[in-house]
């Protein structure tokens, strides 16, 4: 049972790690592959962010609570296309970038 347990918890971290790489995808040409970019040359490089940073700011996008650079509507309309664990998901993803 313990090995079945573990088989699926390695499934799902691999599968997880997929799908933030996929979303990310639709990120980076604003962000860049590494998040280097200063998204449309006004924001910070999310790069140097911590994971807890970036998913309590992405999620504040997705609430309409937060307005970063001004850039509050147009993440706004991609943040709520994605739902609060991929969020928190693609925090992680991201957060590695630095590394």
């Amino acid at each position: 049972m313990l090995r079945i347990i573990t088989i699926f918890s390695i499934l799902f971290a691999f599968a997880s790690a997929s799908d933030s790489e996929l979303i990310y995808k639709k990120c980076s040409g604003c962000h860049g592959i590494n998040g280097e970019k200063k998204a449309l040359g006004r924001s910070g490089s999310i790069a140097d962010m911590s994971k807890e940073e970036l998913a309590k700011v992405m999620l504040g996008y997705k609430k309409g609570e937060v307005n970063k650079y001004a850039m509050g509507a147009l993440m706004k309309t991609q943040m709520v296309k994605i739902s609060e664990d991929e969020i928190v998901s693609l925090a992680g993803y991201i957060s590695e970038f630095k590394k």
